[in-house]
């Protein structure tokens, strides 16, 4: 039996599904593998028949979910309210009322609460840490017990007790500088700032919860993607190399000045291509290590995907396939073969940098991707699948030219 594409919308925990759920969109994620990821949204549309719009609180939690293949819902957003908007039926049908709500994640949160306070030199992946648990972090103004009593509160819970919630947050790999007092600045600023500067990537995920991958996280994923068949799944690809990828002089800005990096062999193939990468990194080695790994990422060319948009609703797709669609966040990989022949590469690998999904007459997945050399650098022997076989390895391809297996 083919796959139905049923969703749920959750507002304020009042099930909205028997509704006439008009469409839904949700976005996490970002568009390209240069900057830092904003809030996540959700916009939905409801139809109410009874001449009463639909008018949820600011700020209640707003969830969409769409069914697997075995019918369990899987969380695809989860966010708080932001905004909504109701319109009568504009055929005169006074009882009908369309209202789109649109619902924000919660990196929103962290761009609104800012901090000044002194934070010694630490790694990237430390910084990131502490500035989420300011961003999200439970304050008196703003947390209520479920039940409204404290008496329903555990009595051994203690205020430094309630964090929040949190994905994996990675290890970090290059230190940071230090914030000196009266530094005012949004916690998503200084997030962001550390993660880039680490050349790693905060994130989004389905059930509402802020992580951080650094540097290392892609290459591990790399090594095991999910593998789509572009004739069975049916995408829309579109294989194309870009100048704007390209870089083989670069200047790193670090706390305390910068430096400078030149890929000679690319230049003389190529010309100059320069790229200033800014930071908050803390000593002139580890600005100067993230210009070298950025020059073996950028300083040739090669050919990339940038999005791909997968059709759910055709009855065509394996079960399993769907599933595990279903779970695609942030930094995941993807192996896209059976490309045509007439495009170059037989398959390329891509990593996830966000998710869209349309839900409503046609329910599709339209995924912004990068290549997967952007993120990791040329092929290394720890990062190639250990299923690899050289059969599968173009007999073409030159050692030097090997941006991705």
């Amino acid at each position: 039996m083919p796959w139905t594409p049923d969703a749920t919308v959750t507002i304020g925990g009042t099930d909205y599904s028997g509704a006439a759920l008009e469409g839904a969109t949700v976005t996490r994620g970002r568009s390209d593998v240069y900057s830092q990821p904003s809030a996540g949204y959700a916009t939905v549309v409801v139809l109410t028949t009874t001449g009463q719009a639909l008018q949820p609180d600011l700020g209640v939690e707003l969830t969409v979910d769409l069914d697997d293949s075995a019918g369990t819902p899987v969380r695809l957003f989860t966010g708080t309210v932001q905004s909504w908007s109701s319109t009568p039926s504009p055929g005169g049908e006074t009882d009908v009322i369309a209202t789109t709500v649109t619902a924000v994640g919660p990196l929103a949160k962290m761009a609104r609460r800012t901090v000044a306070a002194t934070r010694a030199e630490e790694t990237d992946g430390a910084r990131v840490a502490w500035a989420i648990e300011q961003g999200l972090g439970v304050l008196w103004e703003t947390w209520t017990p479920a039940t409204d009593t404290w008496a329903d509160v555990d009595p051994a819970l203690t205020w430094g007790g309630v964090p929040p919630e949190l994905d994996d947050i990675d290890t970090g790999i290059y230190d940071v500088a230090a914030l000196t007092s009266g530094d005012q600045a949004s916690t998503y600023t200084i997030a962001a700032e550390a993660a880039g500067s680490g050349q790693g990537i905060l994130y989004e995920t389905a059930g509402g919860v802020v992580g951080f991958a650094n540097e290392a996280r892609r290459a591990t994923n790399a090594a095991t993607p999910l593998e789509l068949d572009s004739g069975e799944v049916g995408i829309d690809v579109s294989v194309r190399s870009d100048a704007a990828n390209l870089a083989n002089h670069v200047t790193v800005v670090y706390a305390s000045g910068e430096v400078t990096g030149d890929e000679n062999v690319s230049v003389g193939i190529y010309g100059r291509y320069s790229a200033v990468i800014q930071t908050t990194l803390a000593d002139v080695s580890a600005a100067t290590n993230v210009a070298a790994r950025y020059l073996e990422r950028h300083a040739y060319p090669a050919q990339a995907l940038d999005v791909l948009t997968l059709r759910l609703d055709t009855g065509n797709l394996a079960d399993a396939l769907i599933d595990d669609v279903l779970e695609l966040e942030t930094n995941d990989a993807l192996e896209v073969t059976t490309l045509p022949a007439g495009l170059g590469d037989p398959q390329l690998v891509v990593i996830v940098e966000g998710v869209r999904w349309n839900l409503g007459r046609r329910t599709e997945v339209v995924l912004n991707v990068s290549p997967v050399f952007l993120s990791v650098g040329p092929s290394l022997w720890g990062t190639v699948a250990a299923t690899l076989a050289w059969a599968e390895v173009p007999t073409t391809l030159t050692w030097e030219d090997a941006r991705s297996l």
